[in-house]
């Protein structure tokens, strides 16, 4: 539509003006507006009209060039018009003037305005194209043209499906065009790209519309950022991690093998390997720490040492497999004698030590006897195996562990003395066990007595 300016001020004033003026004006009028093309041509396909009550000026620019049609209507005012304003042609030219500067100024704003438009748009480092409604290229920049090595000369005005394929689907580009000129918009999507003679790209999208003055959706851009190399860093950070799991994972697994290693191979040096029993080194740890509590507690302490009778007569007639056989029975009975809490281990030979923690003089004695009836009466295959046991439970008098075994080793000695198959505390024996006991205490008993009671 052509633009409008009314001035009914001006063409009151020139109402009465004689008539050769109005074709001053005229003439300066289109001299004028010949001058200043430049103010027409920003209005395109259009026209400029000037009107009053009965002053018309309209310019028109089209095409290529510019054509001024300048008419000029003036009626005569009648004898009984108003005449109370009157306007030279100073002011008239001055406000042409005025106008003509304004819309060169408008216009030189525009153009650089473009300019500065089409630089920022050439020059984002973000890879951007234009397309139309048919989905053909018509504008990108430097960092489109870097990311898909395509040429312009073979892009331009030819579809975009053409060159560039989505997630291995040749419908999927045509699709999102469509969508985007029916108005959609997509923010942040993640497109796996194939470019027609370029290399596979993962790039990170926006696409949306451009509308016109109605409203109509006119063009479309897509905007994206080449996340190939971040996508890969990340796989590689993901499979690094997977890797690290997998190690650490690896690392338990073998750590749980070497604690469980490691618990067996001290069972083994602990173990007696023909009984199962704890062997003489577990002995000693578990009596000096018994020992150190009773003393630093108060706490009754008592231990059984028990010897299987003729066992060396046993050996020599039935063999080592039969002496073995008769042992390891023994140990078993032990163990189902005791409680969960008492210790059993093989002293050596045919000797064997249980501790009784929490165990006194009574305690002991009724343990004692246990184990005997127990071993007595068990089916034997040859011949009736039976034990002696000496006990002794620890008194304030004794200063180092082996004194308390060494009790139990002149009580034992009683037993085998007297009959065997029988119990005897250290406490019970006769006057003469002073002298007793020195003799014993030249026995070899296998006890380290350098430990201390500390505590």
């Amino acid at each position: 539509m052509p633009q409008m300016f009314k001035g009914n001020s001006l063409s009151r004033r020139l109402r009465d003006l004689p008539t050769h003026v109005y074709f001053v004006c005229f003439t300066a009028i289109s001299f004028l507006l010949s001058s200043f093309s430049a103010f027409i041509n920003i209005f395109g396909r259009g026209a400029i009209v000037v009107t009053g009550l009965d002053l018309t000026i309209a310019v028109a620019s089209a095409g290529a060039g510019t054509v001024l049609c300048v008419n000029v209507w003036v009626q005569k005012a009648d004898d009984s018009s108003s005449n109370d304003e009157t306007i030279s042609l100073e002011d008239a030219k001055q406000t042409i003037d005025r106008l003509a500067v304004e819309a060169s100024d408008t216009n030189e704003l525009m153009q650089m305005m473009s300019l500065h438009f089409n630089d920022l748009f050439r020059n984002i480092p973000a890879p951007c194209f234009c397309f139309d409604a048919d989905g053909s290229f018509k504008e990108w920049n430097k960092a489109f043209e870097t990311l898909t090595l395509l040429e312009p000369n073979k892009i331009i005005n030819k579809p975009v499906a053409d060159f560039i394929r989505v997630d291995g689907d040749d419908a999927k580009i045509n699709y999102l065009i469509s969508a985007v000129f029916n108005g959609e918009t997509f923010d942040g999507i993640e497109l796996q790209t194939v470019f027609v003679g370029g290399a596979n790209k993962t790039i990170l999208c926006n696409l949306f519309p451009l509308r016109g003055e109605k409203g109509t959706v006119t063009a479309a851009v897509c905007a994206g950022i080449d996340v190939t190399e971040r996508i890969r860093l990340e796989q590689r950070m993901l499979n690094h991690v997977e890797m690290l799991s997998a190690a650490q994972l690896q690392l338990e697994e073998q750590h749980t093998e070497l604690v469980s290693a490691n618990t067996r191979l001290e069972m083994l040096a602990m173990s007696d390997s023909l009984t199962g029993l704890k062997n003489h080194r577990a002995l000693q740890e578990r009596l000096t720490a018994e020992f150190k509590r009773s003393k630093r507690y108060g706490e009754p302490v008592s231990i059984l040492l028990v010897d299987v009778d003729r066992f060396k007569k046993y050996n020599d007639s039935y063999g080592h497999l039969a002496g073995d056989g008769v042992l390891q029975r023994v140990a078993e009975i032990l163990k189902k004698s005791m409680r969960d809490t008492d210790f059993v281990a093989r002293y050596g030979g045919e000797e064997f030590v249980v501790i009784l923690s929490h165990t006194d003089y009574l305690g002991a004695l009724e343990a004692a006897e246990r184990v005997r009836t127990a071993v007595e009466q068990a089916p034997w295959d040859l011949i009736r195996v039976t034990v002696s046991i000496g006990v002794s439970t620890v008194k304030s008098s004794m200063k180092h562990y082996s004194d308390l075994v060494t009790s139990a080793d002149i009580a034992l000695y009683h037993c085998k003395q007297h009959g065997r198959n029988q119990v005897i505390h250290s406490v019970d024996l006769p006057e003469d066990r002073a002298q007793l006991a020195r003799s014993l205490r030249a026995r070899p008993t296998g006890i380290d007595e350098s430990s201390s009671i500390a505590g």
